[in-house]
């Protein structure tokens, strides 16, 4: 394929990065430039983008910081699916419940748009609150995972999972 051409078909190379970080947000940014090199299409790399940094920001939010505990970090691409994987110690059992629960709600939720439109129009009419809680809605209404989750005492692990569609059902 020449520069400059298209097939119009959704390619991407094999991916797969598990690794331990600080919880710091400036780490993110890195990860998320080694997502360039993946995906052709740019809308796939927004949606992985996307989900890769909200995902990021819960588990620094959340860490257990006295001391600093690292963030596993997975994530894994190939022709059938993305998958990324962020697993972190939280600050207490009431941040993993919290977590959950907001999952269990969008996965439960047939129409996962209702609740982002819902939670936009709580934003617009009261700006000023203390936690967003956008977040995890945007990774699956606006990049299109879904969402997981394994918890145990003091840790919590949220999977995002995103089947890759290629050309005629391949």
């Amino acid at each position: 394929m020449r520069a400059g051409e298209s097939r119009g078909v959704f390619t991407l190379r094999n991916l797969d990065i598990v690794a331990e970080m600080e919880p710091v947000y400036e780490y993110v940014h890195d990860l998320i430039e080694s997502l360039t090199h993946v995906y052709e299409n740019h809308e796939h790399y927004e949606g992985a983008q996307l989900a890769l940094y909200e995902l990021f920001e819960n588990a620094v939010k959340y860490s257990a910081s006295n001391p600093p505990e690292k963030i596993r970090f997975s994530f894994r691409v190939n022709h059938l699916q993305s998958c990324i994987m962020i697993r972190n110690k939280c600050v207490s059992i009431e941040n993993i419940s919290a977590l959950t629960r907001a999952i269990d709600e969008i996965n439960m939720s047939p129409e996962g748009d209702t609740l982002y439109q819902a939670r936009m129009r709580e934003l617009f009419e009261n700006p000023y609150q203390d936690r967003v809680r956008l977040g995890l809605l945007r990774i699956v209404v606006e990049a299109g995972f879904r969402l997981r989750y394994l918890k145990s005492k003091k840790f919590i692990e949220v999977i995002a999972i995103k089947k890759n569609q290629l050309r005629g059902g391949e």
